[in-house]
This record gives structure tokens, sequence and C-alpha cells, in this order.
């Protein structure tokens, strides 16, 4: 039998009521009828996306770094297409 789809709304709703009331996990997943462990996932991730969030529009260093390298390359592509379109051209002229 194949779980339950459950829409960003509803887990948020469920890990915010985890969070916010002092009714057990156990009473909620069992009002809900959800597994424990996957609203401890969704709970998880849910913490994870607030600390990001938090941590403010400053992208990682990691994607700093990506973004500088993807840079980089794409000035790469277009100085050998430049070349490329210059010996081209110069072979033409011979």
């Amino acid at each position: 039998m194949p779980g339950r789809k459950w829409t960003m709304e509803e887990k948020a709703n469920i890990v915010l009521e985890i969070m916010t009331t002092s009714t057990s996990t156990a009473e909620i997943c069992r009002k809900y009828n959800v597994r424990p462990t996957l609203v401890y996932s969704w709970k998880a991730s849910f913490v994870q996306a607030g600390t990001r969030g938090l941590s403010g529009p400053y992208a990682s260093d990691r994607e700093k770094q990506l973004e500088q390298e993807n840079k980089r390359l794409k000035e790469m592509v277009a100085d050998l297409a430049l070349a490329n379109e210059l010996l081209k051209k110069g072979r033409a002229r011979v």
C-alpha cells in the first residue's frame, strides 16, 4: 500500500504543532496518522531551512566559490571562442 503524499503546508503545520505545543510527538503522529521517523526528518529539514534563512541573504562559501569558478570558466570559453574565430579568419586569408 503506497504512502500518503503530504503537502508542504501539511508538513509545516505538523512540525510547527510539535514544536509549539506540549503535546508529545507520538500523540501528534497518531492524530495525523504519520510515522514518527518521517516527522523527525521533516523537523530536521524545517530547522535546517530556517537556519539557512536566518544566516542572511549571503550565499554559502561553497556557493560563492562555485559562482566564481563558473564566471572564470565562462570567460575562458569566450576567450577560446574568440581565438578560434581569429584562427579561422586567418586561415581563410592564406
